[in-house]
């Protein structure tokens, strides 16, 4: 087998259904059922992902699709999961499919003949979601390199960090020891960016593509679980990286001075008053770490409860600060009296 679609999920059946169908279909309709797999992984689900799967296997089996799932016995957190799809993928490469990305019409062939003809360790396909969608014109930066380990050949990974759109060789990463473990280790948030750094620095042969790979669903704002400062952990984990497996290298740093430097008090003020103002949605999980962190402040800490450092604040902070109980009163009382809720999110993945 060529390429394996290795799709990990937790508690979305209903998208993982929809996603799985539109997989099932592309391969069929290209003709490529003995050339790409499809594997699941499923991080515990607590919902309908299980009897989801059952039915997909019954759907491949019938169309000639060669269909993979295993459900983890608890949740591995994202790179535990990562890292448990790898270590049961036995084609030549793999490529990472969210659960609630949609694929673009003929992708899939592209790739497949691209690692045919290219032959790379990795390549990168881009994802059309705002700011990178159609009109960006990085889309049309198409190269390929197989000398220098050059980590600004693979910033794109910094500057826009999404997990569908990278594929990898499997040969060069030893899948039947702890290597995968091992690297995911460094990385709780980015395992698919510390694994696609570590295979480049192995085995340098990348190919970026200008095609589109796929794009996210129209509601895909209404789902995103991240905290608003995710990128500190990026440079953090990027900073791991660097210290145990390449220190040497100085374009790694240059890649990691990319990314934004963003006051972690600052946003999560913002984000709060934002969520009780009725403008932004969270998970109780990011609501809760937000608190948290405003909480630790208060208390004199200079430090999230994971160890990330608070930076010097504006001198509005303060002020922002002070309004948080006002807004809190106020999606009090449009929830109990006006029949308002805040945009509280189920958390997932």
């Amino acid at each position: 087998m060529l390429l394996t679609i290795y799709i990990p999920t937790f508690n979305r059946g209903s998208r993982l259904e929809k996603s799985l169908r539109d997989v099932f279909n592309e391969i069929k309709v290209r003709k490529l059922e003995s050339t790409v797999e499809v594997l699941v992984g499923d991080n515990a689900s607590a919902d309908n992902t299980p009897r989801v799967c059952l039915n997909a296997q019954g759907v491949a089996a019938k169309e000639g699709i060669k269909f993979g799932y295993f459900k983890n016995l608890e949740n591995l957190g994202f790179s535990g999961n990562l890292a448990a799809g790898l270590e049961r993928i036995s084609s030549e490469w793999v490529m990472f499919l969210s659960d609630d990305d949609n694929l673009c019409a003929g992708a899939l062939t592209q790739v497949c003949h691209d690692l045919k003809t290219k032959g790379p360790s990795l390549a990168l396909y881009n994802f059309s979601q705002p700011p990178f969608d159609f009109g960006n014109p990085l889309i049309t930066q198409e190269f390929s390199t197989d000398r220098n380990v050059d980590y600004l050949c693979v910033s794109s990974l910094v500057v826009w960090p999404k997990m569908t759109g990278i594929v990898l060789e499997m040969s060069p990463i030893d899948r039947k020891t702890s290597q995968i473990k091992e690297i995911c280790a460094f990385s709780p948030n980015f395992a698919h960016v510390i694994l696609s750094f570590f295979l480049f620095s192995q085995a340098p042969n990348l190919y970026k593509s200008t095609t589109f790979l796929a794009e996210p669903d129209k509601d895909f704002l209404d789902h995103v679980n991240y905290l608003p400062y995710i990128g500190l952990y990026l440079a953090a984990e990027l900073e791991s990286y660097r210290k145990f497996f390449d220190p040497n290298n100085s374009s790694l740093g240059l890649v990691i001075d990319q990314i934004p430097k963003t006051n972690i008090l600052e946003v999560s003020v913002e984000a709060l008053i934002g969520f009780y103002r009725g403008r932004v949605r969270m998970t109780k999980m990011v609501k809760s770490i937000l608190i948290n962190n405003i909480s630790r402040f208060l208390l004199g800490r200079r430090k999230t409860k994971d160890g990330l450092s608070y930076s010097r604040l504006s001198p509005l902070f303060h002020i922002k600060l002070l309004s948080i109980p006002f807004f809190w009163v106020l999606a009090v009382y449009t929830s109990y009296v006006r029949g308002r809720h805040p945009l509280l999110m189920k958390d997932g993945f």
